[in-house]
């Protein structure tokens, strides 16, 4: 398998307190990698040094792919505009420059693959939480990235939207498509057949 992302000897500091400590890890391509743990393992600030959101305060990563465009990352609580829901996956279009012309056509293809059309004019704040999670995840996959970086997918969802979750992130294996998260759900992680790296106090446990 080839290495997607290298990781060596990766310290990160953060107010003099030392976050993640001497990790070196190899990512590879064609598996879902998930990062688990306690609370406070450092599990999410691993996570934005992978993406590149945090620059480690020692060490070094290769990341074996060239447009950093396509590189998505889901955050736990995310932003959106106050807006509707075909506002907030056309900002992301516009974010990577792609022609306005094409952008009705790339968000509609994407709502109708996973029978979500009925998402398109919602207000974002007269969204549930099952649904907002739909749509950050949408939003991510709207630019066509290569690669994705999810903090806790399931994060406070019912069965339904998990498991909805779920079968979105294994259709986005066989496009090939990279994936890394964080989750503290076992029963999800098992299902996906995941690599599970475990951490405990910023450092590699398992």
């Amino acid at each position: 398998m080839n290495k997607i992302i290298c990781l060596k000897d990766i310290n990160y500091f953060c107010n003099n307190k030392l976050i993640i400590s001497n990790i070196s890890l190899n990512i590879y391509q064609d598996k879902i990698t998930a990062l688990r743990g306690p609370n406070g393992a450092g599990k999410t600030t691993l996570l934005k040094l992978m993406h590149g959101l945090l620059e480690p305060s020692s060490g070094y990563i290769i990341r074996n792919y060239t447009n950093i465009s396509r590189a998505s990352m889901i955050f736990q609580n995310p932003i959106f505009l106050n807006s509707s829901v075909y506002s907030n996956l056309e900002h992301a279009l516009f974010c990577i420059n792609i022609d306005k012309n094409k952008r009705k056509g790339i968000i509609t293809s994407l709502l109708n693959k996973y029978s979500l059309q009925y998402l398109s004019d919602k207000h974002i704040r007269l969204l549930s939480g099952g649904e907002l999670q739909l749509v950050s995840l949408l939003r991510s996959l709207v630019i066509q990235p290569k690669i994705i970086f999810y903090d806790e997918p399931t994060n406070n969802l019912d069965r339904y939207n998990t498991d909805f979750i779920k079968d979105i992130i294994k259709s986005m294996i066989d496009e090939k498509k990279q994936i890394i998260l964080v989750s503290h759900d076992d029963k999800f992680v098992s299902e996906l057949d995941c690599c599970n790296i475990y951490l405990k106090e910023g450092s590699i446990e398992e």
